[in-house]
């Protein structure tokens, strides 16, 4: 499953001698600590996963949600590694560096921060969490001196060329944050739909990097729909965690109520059918046939509620027609409807039963191909109609909650904020923003008249900031609130 070349790192580090008969970590699990010990991974504490930090201490943040994802991908491989040779088993360090590390690059305010900074990066690049996190993590961390003296330049050469490594993590585990094998540059260019703005991929200032990661793993730089069985294991945990877990807190929130879930307007169901249909038609079902519509998407519902809880359910087989009203809701009885709404929303134990129970039955029915011919590239899956219940969890979750009013102000308050700190230091000319920090200055001036480095540097800047960093650095240069100046910087 793994080889010597997975192991190497981009910078050879002098100080680690890999004979030494002292050490007593691997390569994977020297990665994991330096990912659990880093910045980066730290500031995920302060970022919006589903509800703002500033609401409640309950609801997950992106360290928790991280966490949780890094947990079920160990689980997952676990799982499998039951009915693998040694030879073949998957290294459950490196799954759960995968889980830990996989939102490292979203920046404050979840997903809206995100699309903000892609509009105001779409002339220099472009912006996408999952192409932040390669970038954070190979680039922006500060692990390692380097040898080249190049520290008081933050890592460049006289001639402008960018010798930073990040974390210096091995190859392998570059590889496993690696979910999307585009350049985003090229996608920007090549679109045909002017309203798109978030575009998955890498950056073209990591096309070399990205290369030597396919190169190291596959032997081909060039390798193409590269994803390695611990990325898949990664993205699996998090469709999983994001399925149940933001749905367990929306009805914490009150949000949503199982029952709402059930009656909600037909458009409703129709815009969730056509959106999984399309997932289903890129994933191929595996030869199965599949048509996802609103009846479909009750009937799911129906099953995870007389699957998942001991409780008097007669009512809800009353609810398998094809259309089912508010009215004929209420008429089924409060009685009912409102016991079975309190025991979810209102009662701990039954919401960590309804989770515990979603997340073991999704690790239950997922599937593994293994190539023997090139195992890091082994499948895995989700038998098609565990994938359906997931998307259909998934978009029921964000059109009720994302898509609130309630969510959506706060949202877009997010999104302005980002927009007015962006407008506040684009850059012109040379002489970077008096308002960087130190280092980023010095990041900023290492190639004059580069003007889409000047931008790079900027957005770095920003993605790296917390929600409540970036409220405060609002404050500052709007008067709105603003902070003390002995606040750090």
């Amino acid at each position: 499953m793994y080889t010597k070349r997975d192991r190497t790192r981009y910078h050879k580090e002098s100080h680690f001698d890999p004979n030494d008969q002292n050490e007593y970590r691997t390569e994977f699990r020297r990665d994991l600590a330096r990912v659990v010990h880093s910045h980066c991974f730290r500031r995920l504490a302060g970022k919006t996963q589903l509800f703002p930090n500033n609401e409640s201490d309950f609801f997950r943040n992106r360290l928790t949600h991280s966490l949780e994802v890094a947990q079920i991908s160990k689980s997952i491989a676990i799982k499998l590694n039951d009915s693998l040779d040694d030879d073949f088993k998957i290294d459950l360090d490196l799954v759960e560096f995968a889980g830990l590390a996989h939102d490292i690059g979203h920046p404050p305010f979840g997903h809206q921060g995100e699309e903000m900074l892609a509009i105001c990066m779409k002339e220099f690049g472009g912006f996408e969490g999952n192409a932040q996190t390669l970038r954070i993590i190979s680039k922006i961390e500060k692990k390692i001196h380097n040898e080249k003296g190049l520290l008081a330049r933050g890592g460049f050469d006289e001639n402008g060329y960018d010798w930073r490594g990040g974390l210096n993590l091995t190859f392998r585990s570059l590889a496993a944050i690696l979910k999307y094998d585009s350049n985003i540059s090229e996608q920007i260019i090549n679109s045909s739909n002017p309203e798109k703005v978030v575009y998955k991929g890498y950056y073209s200032n990591e096309v070399q990097l990205v290369e030597q990661i396919k190169k190291r793993v596959s032997g081909d730089p060039k390798y193409t729909n590269f994803k390695t069985i611990e990325c898949q294991i990664m993205d699996i945990a998090d469709d999983i965690t994001y399925s149940t877990y933001d749905l367990e807190d929306a009805f914490k929130a009150g949000f949503i109520s199982p029952i709402d879930m059930l009656v909600q307007e037909k458009s409703f169901y129709d815009e969730i059918s056509n959106e999984v249909n399309e997932i289903l038609a890129r994933s191929g079902n595996n030869g199965k046939k599949y048509e996802v519509n609103a009846k479909v998407i009750k009937d799911i519902i129906s099953d995870l509620y007389k699957f998942m809880f001991d409780l008097p359910l007669d009512w809800v087989k009353k609810l398998d027609k094809e259309v089912f009203s508010k009215e004929e809701y209420m008429f089924l009885g409060n009685q009912y409807s409102t016991r079975y709404n309190n025991l979810i929303t209102k009662n701990g134990y039954t919401r960590g039963h309804f989770s515990s129970q979603l997340v073991k039955h999704s690790v239950n029915n997922i599937r593994f191909d293994l190539n023997k011919e090139a195992p890091a590239f082994s499948k895995i899956w989700l038998e098609p109609a565990d994938l359906i219940r997931i998307e259909i969890l998934k978009r029921i979750a964000f059109k009720t909650q994302i898509l609130s009013p309630k969510l959506q102000a706060q949202e877009l308050r997010g999104k302005t904020i980002v927009k007015e700190i962006f407008e506040f230091l684009r850059p012109n000319g040379n002489n970077p923003p008096a308002l960087l920090p130190d280092d980023f200055k010095v990041l900023y001036k290492q190639r004059p008249n580069d003007v889409d480095h000047q931008y790079r540097t900027i957005c770095d800047y920003i993605a790296c900031m917390t929600d409540r960093y970036a409220i405060e650095f609002y404050g500052r240069i709007t008067s709105e609130n603003p902070s003390s100046i002995f606040k750090p910087h």
